[in-house]
């Protein structure tokens, strides 16, 4: 551990922490979770690796809400359900965690949305290609984590957003790709 960021002791640092080891040396991703302390320039590698790209912010927020607009979650208004629905965190923040785990959750833990798409709020924050501003190098991460909760930030609304610089990874930062529909390809006759 290297230390904490001034006002938020509960970001601590740990030395040789990356994707196949979340919490540091000894410690292993599970397969189920969703993958975490991915840089920007990790996941679009990746994703050009895949021959996919993240998503815009317009895209990911389109499909986080799962068809409903208007609403706060993908499942409408009602934040009490947030318990049923979301990997966040649940107990007195930053003291006690009374809920699922420390961390990420199985990506189908909770009920998809209603595009079929699962944890779109809460577990991980999640890159998307868009800047913070347009004048600004940092890019907006969507989607909340498993450290959001209404005492502290109440950011895992699918209009939430978060700034995030290029090169910074997160036990709660991970992504999500996006793919343009292939052409369709004609038959010869």
């Amino acid at each position: 551990v290297r230390g904490h960021a001034a006002g938020t002791p509960w970001w601590l640092g740990v030395d040789g922490a990356h994707w196949r080891a979340p919490f540091g040396p000894g410690s292993n991703a599970d397969a189920s979770h969703p993958v975490v302390h991915v840089s920007l320039y990790d996941a679009l590698t990746y994703c050009a690796w895949l021959e996919v790209r993240l998503p815009t912010e317009v895209e990911w927020e389109h499909a986080a809400r799962g068809g409903l607009s208007g609403m706060d979650f993908p499942w409408g208004n009602d934040e009490s359900e947030i318990w049923l629905r979301a990997n966040v965190w649940r107990g007195d923040f930053p003291a006690s965690q009374s809920g699922f785990r420390n961390g990420t959750c199985p990506v189908d833990s909770f009920a998809p949305n209603g595009f079929g798409l699962y944890n779109v709020i809460g577990n991980v924050w999640e890159w998307t290609s868009s800047t913070w501003t347009a004048a600004d190098h940092a890019v907006a991460a969507r989607g909340g984590s498993y450290l959001c909760h209404a005492s502290y930030c109440r950011r895992y609304r699918v209009s939430a957003r978060s700034r995030q610089v290029p090169d910074s990874t997160a036990g709660n930062l991970g992504f999500r790709i996006a793919g343009d529909p292939c052409p369709v390809r004609v038959a010869e006759r």
